[in-house]
């Protein structure tokens, strides 16, 4: 029987696709010697083959779920109270700052305990830049752990992992062996094969409408006419740019400190061309209204479907959602207010500082250099699904799917054979 654990964490909702993935997970890594245990903050209906230990997601309820573990106490650094302002604005800023404090001390404790008790082989952490994985990073890093990072990937029905973070932070940024493309991405054959694969599938990360008649009913719906338009994509601020005083905000975006600063420096050099549109769709978990926007002018939507959306669009705007990179297989110019993953690759129309966002802009709108950018753009995605992405289905046209995730994982775990079985643990 193996005594080997892959321990890892999970936010997403136990959607159904949530679920087969990680059910297919617990059985790859079932194949190769390993057993999943998943701490996961939402619980399956239906029996699974892997171990689940329920755990909360944010600080404040750790301290009501292990009340025991307050009264442990522990050591807080400087550090501490900006994973307690990062935690504080996954909710809007709901809670004191007090139990904010009681519950990083619990989350701490819990996480020492699971790490001590289970002695798990390998670690991955869902989303590496939450307040939570940077606390379960410690007794890994403490016990000599393999311990990495592990997301939804750029594109839909993927993952991927990382060893540091996300957007800026992304190993496709940051990483010295990640900075060249090879003359294999630049295969027009293959970027085909990822397109139409999206293209017919229409995978999406979130429940919205279905795309029925794409862009062109949309402009038709939201009364547009002829207006060329501008489609502002928004993005959690939670995973990158709160909190606003974070030294990390300034690598992640060094102008731009939030959705709406954004969406608003945009309406800013649109407002007065009757000729163009900006259209706005928020992320899904981001419950702020937007009031002034929409008294400005700007159409906010929801619930819509974003493939239509970017079919409507004549120039992308976003910092860091995904749905950027979803824009190159509509080959739809992308002006980027973030260092994203592509960030400094040519392959999106960059803005830097706020003065440079009219000009640029414009440049998009005319598509000025646009074949180049779009040669970029397409040869990033064949490059990112060969080497980074990994497929959660058999019929994503990634080179890696969830069993060479598996494999990797059997191979870098640490050796637990002198350990006692993991029902035991």
């Amino acid at each position: 029987m193996s005594t080997t654990i892959c321990l890892a964490t999970n936010y997403l909702l136990m959607t159904e696709p949530t679920r087969r993935m990680w059910e297919d997970m617990g059985a790859r890594l079932n194949e190769v010697g390993c057993q999943l245990v998943l701490l996961s903050t939402t619980v399956p209906e239906v029996a699974r083959s892997y171990h689940l230990i329920p755990i909360p997601y944010l600080f404040r309820d750790y301290a009501q779920q292990f009340p025991a573990a307050v009264t442990l106490g522990g050591c807080v650094t400087p550090r501490d109270f900006d994973l307690i302002e990062n935690d504080r604005s996954r909710t809007q800023g709901a809670g004191s700052a007090h139990e904010g404090l009681a519950g990083l001390i619990a989350c701490r404790q819990v996480a020492r305990n699971l790490i001590n008790t289970l002695q798990p082989g390998c670690v991955l952490a869902w989303d590496p830049s939450s307040p939570l994985a940077t606390v379960l990073r410690e007794p890994c890093l403490e016990r000599e752990i393999p311990f990495t990072g592990i997301e939804r990937g750029l594109l839909p029905d993927t993952l991927m992992m990382e060893s540091r973070g996300l957007h800026a932070w992304s190993d496709l940024r940051t990483h010295w062996l990640a900075q060249d493309l090879p003359a294999s991405a630049r295969d027009l054959s293959a970027f085909e094969r990822i397109r139409d694969y999206y293209l017919k599938a229409r995978p999406q990360k979130y429940e919205h409408p279905d795309f029925e008649g794409g862009g062109a009913a949309l402009r038709t719906k939201l009364e547009l006419g002829s207006k060329k338009v501008v489609v502002v994509l928004g993005q959690f601020d939670s995973c990158g740019l709160q909190p606003r005083n974070s030294p990390g905000r300034r690598y992640h975006s060094p102008e731009f400190v939030s959705t709406q600063d954004a969406l608003m420096g945009v309406w800013a050099h649109v407002e007065n061309d009757p000729s163009v549109a900006v259209v706005f769709k928020p992320h899904p978990i981001d419950q702020d209204p937007y009031a002034v926007a929409k008294v400005e002018g700007v159409q906010v939507v929801r619930d819509v479907n974003p493939h239509a959306l970017i079919d409507l669009a004549d120039v992308v705007v976003a910092q860091f959602t995904t749905l950027q990179f979803e824009a190159a297989l509509y080959d739809k110019p992308v002006v980027l207010l973030g260092h994203s993953a592509w960030w400094g690759r040519n392959a999106a129309y960059e803005v830097d500082r706020r003065e440079q966002l009219p000009a640029v802009l414009r440049a998009a709108l005319r598509r000025e250099g646009w074949e180049e950018k779009r040669a970029n753009a397409r040869a990033f995605l064949t490059w990112i699904m060969d080497q980074f992405l990994i497929g959660c289905t058999p019929d994503v046209p990634a080179r890696r799917n969830l069993r060479d995730l598996a494999q990797f994982i059997a191979r870098i775990a640490a050796d637990g054979r002198h350990l006692p079985p993991v029902a035991d643990r």
